[in-house]
């Protein structure tokens, strides 16, 4: 009896044991192998609504993928010197404010309008110096000293008058302002200007003819007060260095001459001093240059 009641506790116990495994097993299979599911966005959190959720992460997401491209060359890095692209490929431009420049300057000076004497030019040369005080106006000032050679209003040969009898030298103060059509972010910056000038000439003979002259004679002296213009272009080399090119116009608002001391009684060349000189100081001048310009 006690055998047989030993026999199928055992049996009973297997069977428990064996169901608890397989009903174990069928838990276990279900927890760990979930079927996959897509996370549900709530529809707010912290006050930002389930859009404002989508958009930020696709801007996240562009931004790491911009982040990765280096900036693409284009025909504008030829064209522009101030852009550039930050690691976002945004564009950013110079940051503005007020630049020092300066430049050297060189070219020829002659006169417009004088039928009196053939004028020929030899040099000028000079330098300008102005502020930027936008990305488009600069106020400028500059010096330029020249040389031209002219005839004079006497025929002293037969068949025509020598071109190379005095030398007109002139020095010239300016000041006014230019303003440029495009910003500094264009490599080509065309620009107009205008302003006032106050020149100091004297004409002279030409080493050529002062040897006719054992003494020294006097200068004929001109002053004048003038109005100017100017166009011209700049032409960016980096940010900081630019090549230019203008052209100048200068017209007389006003003049004064100091004659040679012995104008009343003047013959020949010395005349012909007279007579030039007093048709110059009424003529406007205009002049050409090339430069080398630095912002700082």
């Amino acid at each position: 009896m006690a055998k047989l009641f030993g026999i199928i506790f055992s049996v009973v116990t297997i069977s428990s044991a064996h169901l608890s495994m397989v009903h174990a097993e069928n838990w276990d299979m279900g927890y760990a192998k979930p079927s996959p599911e897509v996370e549900e966005i709530p529809d707010s959190i912290n006050g930002d609504t389930k859009a404002d959720i989508v958009e930020a992460g696709d801007v996240h997401q562009a931004a790491d993928q911009d982040q990765e491209k280096p900036p693409v060359s284009s025909f504008s890095n030829i064209t522009k010197i101030s852009t550039a692209q930050n690691t976002f490929g945004v564009e950013t431009v110079e940051k503005t404010g007020l630049k020092l420049y300066i430049s050297p300057v060189a070219g020829l000076t002659s006169v417009m309008g004088n039928g009196t004497v053939d004028v020929i030019p030899q040099y000028a040369f000079g330098g300008r110096a102005g502020l930027l005080v936008s990305d488009n106006v600069m106020v400028e000032g500059g010096f330029t000293y020249s040389v031209m050679n002219t005839s004079t209003p006497i025929n002293l040969y037969m068949g025509g008058q020598p071109s190379d009898v005095f030398a007109l030298k002139q020095s010239v103060i300016d000041g006014g302002a230019k303003i440029f059509f495009l910003g500094r972010e264009h490599r080509f910056r065309p620009f107009i200007g205008g302003g006032i000038a106050y020149a100091n000439s004297s004409l002279n003979y030409t080493p050529a003819y002062s040897s006719f002259f054992p003494s020294l004679t006097d200068d004929y002296k001109i002053k004048q007060l003038q109005g100017l213009g100017q166009v011209g272009a700049e032409i960016a080399i980096t940010r900081g260095i630019v090549a230019t090119a203008a052209f100048k116009l200068n017209g007389v608002l006003s003049t004064s001459t100091q004659s040679i001391s012995n104008a009343s009684t003047a013959t020949g060349l010395e005349a012909g001093k007279v007579q030039a000189g007093d048709s110059l100081s009424h003529s406007a001048t205009y002049t050409g240059t090339v430069g080398m310009g630095v912002y700082f």
